[in-house]
C-alpha cells in the first residue's frame, strides 16, 4: 500500500456531492489498489468486510475519512441515509447509475442514486444504468467486486462505461471547478432538505419494516405522495411521479369517546365497528362493479386449475379488483365476484394500521377499505394485460398497499390517506384533496412525529 506521500490524488479531494463509491473508485484505480486496500487507506484502519453497502451505511462508519493522505472528509451517504431511513428505499436507487460524461472524468455524485432522477444536472445527458454496449447492468449501488474488478469499466464486456476518454488533466480540472459542480446540484440538496424537514411523519411511520425496506406497491404510493407534497425543482430532469391522490380530514375528538369506537380487544379489530364499515363499504363497491360492468359474458370465479396460476379470460379490471380486496380482508377468502358480503370473516387485526391514537373512527375504517380497493383495481389492470393471476398475489396485506396516516393532536384527527389514479378513482373517491385542509394535517403530523422520533 503506498504511504500517504506517494498517493495519486490526493491533491484532488472529495468534492461536496461526490459519493463514497467515487472517492473510493478513484483512489483504487489511481494506485492500483484494491477495494479492500482503498478502504483501509481511508479510514485508517484494517476491515474484516470490504463488501460496503452504500445504502445501508451507518454509524459505525462516521468519523473522518482519508485524514493519512490529508483530507477531513466523511461520506455524504452517511448523514443523506441516517436522515429519512423510513423512506430510504423510496428515494433511492439500489441500482448504480452514472452520467457518461462525469465518469469520463472519475465523478459519481450521491445525487445521482435519487430513484427520480433521470438525468445529469451537469451535462443534461441520460442517467445510464446499463452498458451502453452490453445492456449488462454493473450490480447494486454498493462496494461490489464487479465495480472494482475493472474500474470505470464493464465487468461483463469490458467496454468503458464513459462515452469518451478523459485525459488526466481533463480530469484534474473538473475537480478544479468544485463550485460549479456544487452549483449544479444545489437546488437538490434545498430539496432534500425541506423533504426531510417537512415529510418527518411519512418517514417515521415506515421506520417499522425490516431494513426500512417498504413493500413494492407502497414505495409507488409514497413516491407520489412525497413528490405531490414537496414537488421537485423544475431545473431539473425527473421521471413521471406515480399517479397518486393525496385526501385529508381532520376530525374534533369528544373529550369521552364512545365505547364502540374503541378497538375492540377482543375483537381483535375484526369485529364491531370495524366489520360493519367493511360490510357497508365493500356492498357500495360491488354495486359500482356490477352496474358498471354487466355480469353477462364477464368472468365469473378464479380458478386455479393449474397449480399456482389462475386464467383471467373474460375478466374485467373492476370485478377482479373487488375479489382482490375481499381476498386480502377475509378469511376465508372467496374467488367469486358475487360471494355473500354478509356474514363475512375479517382476518384478524386486519384494520391495525388503521387504529390512530387508539382509536377506530369510521372514517379512516372507510377510508382504509376504499384505498385498497384502489391500489387492487391498478394491480388487477397488470394481471389482466398478461392474462393471469398467481395465488400469491392474493396473501398481500392492505397495509402493503395503502398508505394511511394519522395522529392526534389537541383533541383533532388529522388523517392523511394516498391511493393511486385510475379509471374509478374519481367515482369512489369523489372530489380533490383541499390544499388547506392538507397543509393543517401535514404540519400536525410532523409535529407528533418530530416529537416521537427525538423521544
Amino acid at each position: 500500500m503506498p504511504g500517504s506521500a506517494s498517493v495519486c490524488g490526493a491533491a484532488s479531494p472529495p468534492l461536496k456531492d461526490e459519493s463514497a463509491l467515487s472517492v473510493i473508485l478513484r483512489v483504487a484505480s489511481s494506485n492500483a489498489l484494491t477495494r479492500k486496500q482503498a478502504l483501509e487507506l481511508l479510514l485508517q484502519r484494517r476491515i474484516a468486510c470490504c463488501d460496503l453497502d452504500l445504502l445501508r451505511i451507518g454509524s459505525e462508519q462516521a468519523g473522518v475519512w482519508g485524514r493519512g493522505i490529508g483530507w477531513q472528509w466523511q461520506p455524504v451517504e452517511i448523514r443523506l441515509m441516517a436522515a429519512l431511513p423510513g423512506l430510504k428505499s423510496v428515494l433511492w436507487s439500489s441500482r448504480t447509475k452514472w452520467c457518461p460524461v462525469c465518469i469520463g472524468f472519475g465523478f459519481h455524485a450521491i445525487w445521482f442514486q435519487l430513484s427520480a432522477l433521470i438525468s445529469c444536472p451537469i451535462h443534461g445527458c441520460a442517467l445510464r444504468e446499463h452498458c451502453e454496449a452490453c445492456g449488462v447492468a454493473p450490480g447494486p449501488y454498493k462496494i461490489s467486486r464487479e465495480l472494482f474488478q475493472k474500474p470505470y469499466r464493464c465487468a461483463s464486456c469490458g467496454n468503458p462505461l464513459a462515452e469518451s476518454h478523459r485525459r488526466l488533466r481533463d480530469r484534474l480540472e473538473f475537480f478544479r471547478r468544485g463550485e460549479e459542480v456544487e452549483a449544479a446540484f444545489a437546488s437538490l440538496v434545498q430539496w432534500f432538505d425541506r423533504v426531510a424537514r417537512e415529510l418527518m411523519f411519512l418517514d417515521a411511520c415506515h421506520r417499522r419494516f425490516r431494513n426500512n425496506d417498504v413493500p413494492k406497491f407502497k414505495v409507488r404510493m409514497l413516491d407520489g405522495a412525497i413528490r405531490h407534497l414537496v414537488p421537485f425543482p423544475h431545473a431539473y430532469a425527473v421521471s413521471m411521479p406515480p399517479p397518486v391522490q393525496l385526501r385529508s380530514w381532520n376530525i374534533r375528538l369528544a373529550s369521552g369517546a364512545p365505547r364502540d369506537e374503541l378497538p375492540s380487544r377482543y375483537g381483535l379489530l375484526s369485529t364491531g365497528i370495524s366489520l360493519a364499515v367493511y360490510q357497508a363499504t365493500t356492498r357500495s363497491l360491488a354495486s359500482l362493479v356490477m352496474q358498471k360492468v354487466p355480469a353477462h359474458g364477464m368472468g365469473e370465479n378464479l380458478a386455479f386449475h393449474n397449480g399456482d396460476a389462475a386464467s383471467l379470460d373474460g375478466w374485467e379490471p373492476g370485478r377482479l379488483a373487488l375479489v382482490i380486496m375481499r381476498c386480502l380482508f377475509e378469511q376465508p377468502y372467496f374467488l367469486a365476484c358475487e360471494a355473500p358480503i354478509r356474514g363475512a370473516v375479517l382476518r384478524n387485526s386486519i384494520f391495525a394500521p388503521a387504529v390512530i391514537a387508539n382509536r377506530l373512527l369510521r372514517a379512516n375504517c372507510r377510508a382504509f377499505v376504499l384505498a385498497t380497493f384502489l391500489a387492487a383495481h391498478e394491480l388487477a389492470a397488470g394481471y389482466v394485460d398478461r392474462g393471469f393471476i398467481l395465488r400469491r398475489d392474493l396473501s398481500a396485506l392492505p397495509d402493503e398497499l395503502v398508505l394511511l396516516v394519522g395522529n392526534v393532536s389537541a383533541g383533532v384527527l388529522a388523517t392523511i390517506v394516498a391511493f393511486p389514479e385510475t379509471i374509478l378513482t374519481e367515482i369512489v373517491a369523489r372530489g380533490r384533496s383541499d390544499a388547506t385542509t392538507l397543509a393543517v394535517s401535514v404540519k400536525s403530523l410532523n409535529a407528533e412525529f418530530s416529537e416521537a422520533v427525538a423521544r
